[in-house]
Parts: C-alpha cells; sequence; structure tokens
C-alpha cells in the first residue's frame, strides 16, 4: 500500500479521520487560514479527531482498487479550490 504523508503548512487539525462517506474512508485536515485537504478512499487511518498532524506524518494508506487511487480535494471554508497551487 501507498502511505499519505502530510504536507506543509505546519500544525493542521485532523477534522474528520476515518469517517465514510458513500462508502469510502475519508480523512480531512483543517489548516490555518479556513483551508481544508480531504483524502478520500484510504484505509489503515493513523489519526483520530482532533489529532495534530505533522509536516511528512503518515496517516493514512491509499486503499486498495482496480486501480488503486487517492481522492484528494483542497477547500477553503466549504467551497472546493484548484489544489495544485497547495501542492507546488
Amino acid at each position: 500500500m501507498t502511505a499519505i504523508r502530510h504536507p506543509p503548512p505546519a500544525q493542521p487539525i485532523a477534522d474528520r479521520a476515518g469517517d465514510s462517506v458513500e462508502g469510502d474512508t475519508i480523512v480531512l485536515i483543517r489548516h490555518a487560514g479556513n483551508i481544508n485537504t480531504v483524502y478520500d478512499n484510504v484505509t489503515s487511518v493513523t489519526v483520530e479527531q482532533g489529532d495534530t498532524v505533522r509536516r511528512g506524518q503518515a496517516f493514512a494508506e491509499v486503499a486498495q482498487g482496480d486501480p488503486q487511487a487517492l481522492r484528494f480535494g483542497v477547500g477553503i471554508g466549504t467551497e472546493s479550490t484548484d489544489p495544485l497551487p497547495y501542492l507546488q
């Protein structure tokens, strides 16, 4: 399995850890500036709601599938936004 590691900024908080949405397990991480990252279709979640997630920390693995795929999103408040600027 592929480990999912957390990107910057420092000291984000796991808001929803291991919740099931439409049968998939998700992790939602709250960041400073009302920014949220969502990792969907994960397994082996190692954080709980309220945990601090540090840069580079593995907090889940990509679930098995054919093809094996992680769905990732970035939001500002409740609005989705282009994740590319946050990955550079």
